[in-house]
């Protein structure tokens, strides 16, 4: 019996499948087999690994029609016969000692699942994936997601090796749809007595130049956001069931990630867009807390919210204004000891407009000039994406800062009614902001020129 089963589905990756098993092939742990899946593939991706079949007996093909990556898992699953299993997708590669050092970490641990570091593969290009980098930082072994939060990002299945008495002690197979191993992943994590997390990298996960070549370059298609948002309400309902206080990290991730592809998808639909995916999106947003929901900024929290309500025109006109930077929300205050912020728009609630910890300020140096000994600067200050313009007065403190030593010059910290002006941002969107003189000198917005911004206070 081999020691571990590695499953490759491919379909239509002629022109990646030779290195991707190269990859395999090259593995410093040799006793495996490797069962190629083929999904009806159109192109010559079956003849390349038929050609390898007889320098390498540990390699199987199988072919059959079209039926998705999910069912063809399952078909390498049930023909595989090691103690471990992994799966590779037909257009990525696998570092040279990743199984080995996956498969080593459970024999040592006795835990049910090894997971490591995960690389982009941009043509020959490798960097660090953002969805792995800080769940992987440090190596941990015996841990478990409820113990180790941040794995709720490693929704991925390739870039592990199971142990196939506890896949099949938890009943694990794949639904027959895209985005099919995001709940697989997070079902394996929440029912595995314990996880190892490897920080070195195991997995090159590839993005391919063709367009339209992956399933996530597709995402706005109708039905690749229907399995999207499937697999997000079944790993929703998972992690309710089974890990409780990891929802809300996931429902973050999910608002910031998933939410924002159904906005984009949805709003370039309008009202003639399907109401099946507007229901499985308000299916999923009504189990979201407010808290999670105030984890959004306040213009994409706007537009999710008018999808959770189905106002699907009005979310349309919106998400063009918002894209052109023409959606500039008003702000205003609550309280004196601690005062609150909240942005205003007719079409947001009152409990979802707190904006207390998105002011942060944009800033841009427009002139610096000496003048008779006298320093000048001009510059110009913007509170986030907000329109500040109905603020009575405004407290401006700014400094300059020595890049070498770090010394700071303070050079005002003034309160006066603001100058405000619409003017054009370096992206070419608009934006209103403030200009304040002190004397002879004015309160300089600086991003430039070894100046660091002031702070900004206002009411």
């Amino acid at each position: 019996m081999p020691v571990l089963s590695v499953i490759v589905p491919f379909h239509n990756v002629e022109k990646y499948i030779g290195p991707c098993l190269d990859s395999i092939a090259a593995q410093t742990l040799q006793e495996m087999e490797v069962i190629c899946v083929d999904d009806g593939s159109a192109d010559q991706g079956a003849a390349v690994v038929e050609s390898r079949l007889g320098d390498d007996p540990r390699l199987t093909l199988i072919r059959q029609d079209n039926h998705g990556v999910g069912h063809a898992r399952n078909v390498g699953v049930r023909r595989a016969t090691g103690e471990y299993l992994a799966f590779v997708d037909g257009d990525d590669t696998v570092p040279r000692d990743a199984f080995k050092r996956l498969v080593s970490s459970l024999e040592d641990t006795g835990s049910d699942l090894a997971c490591g570091n995960v690389m982009r593969l941009y043509r020959n290009l490798l960097v660090p994936s953002w969805a792995h980098r800080e769940a992987f930082a440090r190596p941990a072994r015996r841990t478990h997601i409820t113990r180790h939060p941040l794995l709720i990002r490693d929704r991925m299945l390739w870039n592990k090796v199971y142990r196939r008495s506890f896949w099949d002690a938890q009943g694990l197979s794949f639904p027959e749809r895209m985005y099919e191993d995001q709940p697989v992943a997070m079902a394996a994590h929440i029912g595995a007595r314990s996880v190892d997390v490897l920080a070195r990298v195991v997995y090159h996960w590839r993005h391919r130049d063709e367009p339209d070549a992956s399933i996530t370059q597709r995402r706005l298609e109708p039905g690749n956001l229907r399995d999207r948002l499937l697999s997000v309400l079944q790993t929703a309902d998972l992690l309710a069931a089974g890990a409780p206080k990891l929802k809300p990290v996931f429902d973050r991730d999910t608002l910031d990630i998933d939410m924002a592809v159904a906005v984009e998808a949805l709003a370039a639909m309008g009202e003639a867009a399907d109401p099946g995916l507007a229901d499985l999106a308000v299916r999923y947003l009504d189990g979201v807390s407010r808290e999670a929901w105030q984890s959004l900024p306040f213009e994409q929290r706007l537009l999710v919210h008018l999808l959770h309500e189905r106002r699907l025109g009005e979310l349309a006109g919106l998400y063009a204004q918002a894209e052109d930077g023409r959606l500039r929300p008003k702000i205003g205050s609550v309280g004196l000891l601690r005062k609150r912020w909240y942005g205003r728009h007719p079409a947001m609630p009152g409990h979802l407009s707190e904006v207390s910890g998105e002011l942060a300020l944009q800033t841009r140096l427009v002139s610096v000039d000496w003048n008779d000994g006298v320093l000048h600067g001009s510059g110009r200050v913007a509170v986030g994406r907000f329109d500040v313009g109905e603020l009575r007065r405004v407290r401006v403190r700014t400094w300059m800062q020595e890049r070498g030593t770090g010394d700071v010059v303070p050079l005002s910290d003034e309160e006066s009614v603001p100058v405000w002006e619409s003017v054009e941002q370096e992206d070419g969107g608009g934006c209103r902001s403030t200009r304040s003189r002190s004397g002879s000198r004015s309160t300089p917005a600086p991003c430039r020129g070894g100046s660091s911004p002031g702070t900004a206070t206002g009411t």
